[in-house]
């Protein structure tokens, strides 16, 4: 494997179905921004690529599909901007079916964007645990996408949420305990582009969110709890019929109606 450790910018680092390397997965200790890392179709890495100072991926892509090899989810804890251009651009880790534990965080991503979109994929990936954080996420133009983890077992946190262009995607999250959408701009379009079919989420947390709109909330059957401190906005929170009686509405706000 090359040593990666002293690469502070690049432009591409291309790996692509090198089948013949084996070993710890490269460390990227001093990269602040590149445009393209791709390692897709590589077998042999083992353990988890690392990015602790990783800052910016502009027009760029992060590629380890298929790197069966892996077993922990990488984080990006100082991730700022994720943006595209005119063609495919995203992080994708994909098939790599032996990584297990938490889920990925973004504690400091604040931009998804891009002419095409940005994508952030672990979908399938049935061994991470806990739940996905973009606690500082703003603007979507793009799709985040979690469908079919079953072992996520967490709360996702969206804590700053302003626009929706895409969707967010959690179906088939059989296990995932509940969302938060603390002091987010949450209309009807932007609760629609996040996907919550077939989860097991119980709690919703909207506090402190301006809200608009009909929020329909009929395919949570297992809902028991919706927070609703200190959001503003008129609003409808549609809940599945089953849930009537069943649901704590905590500090409902008098502009807010619920129905079944």
């Amino acid at each position: 494997m090359p040593n990666f450790t002293r690469l502070k910018t690049g432009g591409t680092v291309n790996f692509q179905d090198c089948t013949g390397l084996n070993g710890p997965a490269p460390e990227f200790t001093a990269l602040t921004s590149c445009r393209i890392i791709t390692f897709q179709g590589c077998t042999g890495l083992t353990g988890t690529p690392t990015f602790p100072v990783f800052a910016n991926l502009i027009s760029g892509v992060i590629d380890f599909r298929g790197c069966t090899g892996l077993t922990e989810a990488p984080t990006f804890p100082e991730l700022q901007n994720a943006t595209g251009g005119y063609s495919n651009n995203y992080i994708d880790f994909t098939g790599c079916t032996k990584m297990v534990g938490q889920a990925p965080v973004f504690p400091k991503l604040t931009t998804m964007n891009g002419n095409w979109g940005f994508s952030i994929d672990f979908s399938g990936l049935t061994g991470l645990t806990g739940a996905p954080s973009f606690s500082a996420l703003t603007n979507l133009n793009g799709t985040i996408n979690f469908q079919g983890c079953t072992g996520l077992n967490g709360i996702a946190v969206f804590s700053a949420l302003q626009t929706i262009g895409g969707t967010i995607n959690f179906s088939g999250c059989t296990s995932l305990a509940g969302i938060t959408l603390e002091n987010c701009t949450v209309s009807a379009g932007t609760w629609n582009g996040i996907n919550l079919t077939n989860t097991g989420i119980t709690t919703v947390n909207l506090s402190g969110s301006a809200l608009s709109g009909t929020l329909d909330m009929t395919k949570l059957t297992n809902l028991t709890t919706l927070i609703l401190t200190g959001c503003t906005g008129t609003s409808t929170c549609k809940l599945h019929a089953s849930r009537q009686e069943l649901v704590e509405i905590i500090n409902q706000p008098t502009d807010v109606t619920i129905t079944y």
